[in-house]
């Protein structure tokens, strides 16, 4: 498909045509139903009578009911079903494989992805007791009913119509009339036929391009051959298939994740209120007259910014302040309990180990602080210690 012509249509301008890339077709339908007109000198209509099976034995059998009528191997084909007619007989088109994988890839490579593909000529319009012609310059498209419709060179088109036409069904679904869409182009000559089709009534209709014509309504009988092998939820699964492995990981890693986000979420709700009640109990100690403890935080500070505004137990905010961030950017340090005691505090601290002791040790009294030491024992691989701080020189 070197060039391809296309109809976009949109409600503020109307029906446009456009010839171009068949990627620039792609770029401009990013986000439209996408329908392909493949050309009738490709695709075969042909029809058969088989009984009712279901789908896929349908599928399998047809095949080999037409196989007559076909110049090759029936596995050399690509077949697409239609609807059975109310006489039993299925219709059906017939395409190489090989030119419907030559389409499907060079549908890819330019990254877009038809919602159907009919066979040109079954788009023309068309209504019981009329037969429709289109005329093109390199050729012609003829349509006798509901799903037959052909291909025709220009130099025998006479002859080929007076095969096609002649002699004329009688009854029901008689052709009494054919209508001529002759898109030829200006300088054309209108076609002279009637001593070939003298019989038939004719309109004849010049046009300037045959999209606008095949496009002015889906009809119902046309056959999709993106059916089987080439349906979308077949080329789906080409894609899919060889993402199944990666997919089942990435599932498998999601679940993992999600699980170990729901234990740190349990194990952070647990420490959370592991600390609130610590905080609880430090305030407890802290001000044993306090009898309703709804927040803790909130009510610390509250006191602590009463003995601020008060002058009394500045002692015990100057060495909390200084000690409290050398607590908190300490790494494997817990503290337990804190007690307050005429300008000493004394903290309960458990550990990992004694070297970390000994670096708090020092990291507080690099804050200007007295530090003792008072006892440290080893338990259950942790280190219990209780410290005592005092300000330099008190």
């Amino acid at each position: 498909m070197n060039e391809v012509c296309w109809l976009h249509r949109s409600k503020r301008d109307g029906d446009q045509v456009h010839c171009g890339e068949l990627k620039e077709a792609a770029v401009r339908s990013q986000g439209e139903r996408v329908v392909v007109l493949l050309p009738a000198t490709s695709l075969l209509t042909l029809r058969t009578t088989l009984p009712p099976l279901p789908g896929q034995k349908l599928r399998h059998a047809v095949p080999y009911a037409v196989e007559e009528q076909l110049a090759e191997e029936v596995e050399a084909y690509h077949f697409a079903l239609g609807k059975r007619l109310a006489d039993g007989t299925l219709p059906l088109l017939a395409v190489n494989r090989g030119q419907m994988e030559t389409w499907g890839r060079e549908f890819t490579e330019a990254e877009i992805r038809p919602h159907a593909c009919f066979n040109e000529a079954q788009l023309l319009p068309w209504q019981p007791g009329e037969a429709s012609l289109l005329l093109e310059c390199d050729g012609a498209l003829l349509r006798l009913s509901a799903h037959e419709a052909y291909s025709l060179p220009l130099a025998t088109l006479e002859t080929l119509l007076q095969l096609a036409l002649f002699p004329l069904p009688q009854g029901e679904g008689a052709v009494t009339a054919l209508r001529i869409y002759d898109a030829r182009g200006e300088g054309a000559a209108a076609p002279a036929w009637a001593g070939v089709l003298g019989e038939l009534e004719q309109h004849y209709t010049v046009i300037d391009d045959p999209l606008p014509l095949l496009l002015s309504g889906h009809d119902n009988h046309a056959i999709d051959l993106l059916q089987g092998e080439f349906g979308r939820k077949e080329q789906l699964g080409r894609i899919w298939r060889p993402w199944r492995a990666t997919a089942a990981l990435l599932a498998g890693w999601l679940l993992l994740g999600a699980g170990e986000a729901i234990y740190d979420y349990q194990r952070l709700a647990g420490e959370e209120r592991r600390l609130y009640q610590a905080v609880e109990q430090l305030y407890r100690d802290t001000f044993p007259e306090a009898k309703n403890v709804v927040n803790p935080k909130v009510q610390m500070e509250r006191k602590l910014a009463e003995l601020q505004m008060g002058g009394g137990g500045g002692a015990f905010v100057t060495l909390l302040g200084a000690s409290g961030p050398v607590l908190s950017e300490a790494k494997g340090v817990r503290l337990q309990n804190l007690r307050y005691r005429q300008g000493e505090l004394e903290l309960e601290l458990e550990l990992v180990d004694l070297p970390t002791l000994d670096s708090l040790k020092a990291s507080l009294r690099q804050r200007g602080l007295e530090v003792e030491i008072r006892n440290a024992s080893s338990r259950d691989n942790r280190v219990e210690g209780r410290v005592a701080i005092r300000e330099m020189g008190r």
